[in-house]
């Protein structure tokens, strides 16, 4: 049987009426199979405010314990990391941000290192949440959230809140609330230009002329090291007879070791024979490895053939690359782009501090 697990919303409902351990057993009752993603960093302020209602202090891997508890996180969900930051898990890092919010709104304090406490505001907050908590509630409800994330002047706060200074105010509006942390959406809208980009590579390489395309993949076969250099690249033969080699690659000196290659630039997918051929040649010559790119893909027998369980060295010798993978490698080593931006999104070194603190 799957992960049982319930929606936020009803989790919520049912947590307002019965303690914590009833609350997981009437679930664990109901049943409810269908899976439930990691939650976003709003949906944890509130059971981060129940947690910490009673006053003291709570150590963050305690919290994170609980949440994980709480929200139904599998071990695999709990491993998950950030794409470009393998060593932040997706769901440290959102319970991490709805920590911080919960700080910036001067309803939680950090008496030392990875500990927690809540603020007289917070523990007022705790005894009788809202049903859910996001940045707009924040805004509209606690000054010192209002300065920080509008750049209003904040009202005079209590002695007992802790001073957070506003940073310089944004030139826009305060952002929506969103299921994801800002270091998600920007690696969202990195991933989004990536997307953009590869889709107009493979256009463009439907449209450029076949002594270009040539040369773009003799480039790409340099700049990944299989060849010193383009000239390195032989005997382009594109003839009847030729066993459907357009080019070997001479990878030392000495042209001790070779890859043979193929290139089509077919606007329909390639079918299964000229790939046999080029197959049959790299293991007839001796050669042993290939590089065959097909535009326009491999067609429904083609692809089967390729990926056929019962022959993988089909695979281990000979790289398939269809036009999506060649402008995602092209992207990858610079071959036909160029930087339009750098952005650098620094974090605290916590080397530096020896916290897992926010």
């Amino acid at each position: 049987m799957g992960r049982r697990a319930f929606s936020p919303c009803a989790r919520y409902w049912i947590s307002w009426v019965t303690d914590d351990t009833l609350v997981e057993g009437i679930l664990s009752y109901l049943g409810y199979l269908q899976a439930v993603p990691i939650p976003p960093f709003e949906d944890l302020i509130v059971p981060i405010l129940k947690l910490l209602k009673d006053g003291k202090t709570h150590e963050l891997q305690t919290l994170k314990e609980s949440l994980v508890v709480r929200f139904g996180v599998t071990p695999a969900e709990r491993e998950l990391r950030l794409p470009s930051t393998l060593t932040v898990r997706v769901f440290d890092n959102r319970v991490l941000w709805a920590i911080q919010h919960l700080k910036i709104a001067g309803l939680l304090i950090t008496p030392k290192r990875a500990v927690y406490q809540l603020t007289p505001l917070g523990s007022k907050l705790a005894a009788s949440p809202p049903a859910r908590i996001d940045r707009p509630y924040l805004i509209s409800k606690f000054p010192m959230a209002t300065a920080y994330f509008t750049g209003l002047s904040a009202a005079s706060s209590s002695a007992t809140l802790p001073t957070i200074p506003s940073p310089p105010a944004p030139t826009r509006s305060a952002p929506v609330s969103t299921a994801e942390t800002p270091q998600e959406r920007i690696e969202g809208a990195v991933n989004e230009v990536h997307g953009k980009l590869v889709a107009d590579l493979v256009e463009r390489l439907a449209n450029c002329d076949p002594a270009l395309y040539e040369t773009i993949i003799s480039r790409l076969l340099v700049r990944m090291g299989y060849a010193l250099s383009e000239e390195d690249i032989l005997q382009r033969h594109g003839k009847p007879g030729d066993g459907g080699i357009d080019g070997r690659v001479q990878r030392d000196p000495l042209g001790l070791e070779q890859v043979y290659v193929q290139a089509k630039r077919w606007s329909k997918p390639v079918p299964l024979r000229p790939i046999v051929d080029f197959s049959d040649e790299v293991n007839r010559s001796g050669v042993r490895k290939g590089v065959f790119v097909a535009r326009s893909g491999f067609n429904s027998d083609a692809q089967s053939w390729i990926d056929d369980p019962k022959h993988p060295e089909r695979r281990a010798s000979i790289a398939w690359i269809d036009g999506r993978r060649l402008a995602e490698l092209m992207v990858l080593h610079g071959i036909g782009v160029r930087e339009s931006g750098t952005y650098i999104l620094k974090g605290v070194d916590e080397n530096l501090f020896e916290s897992e603190g926010v």
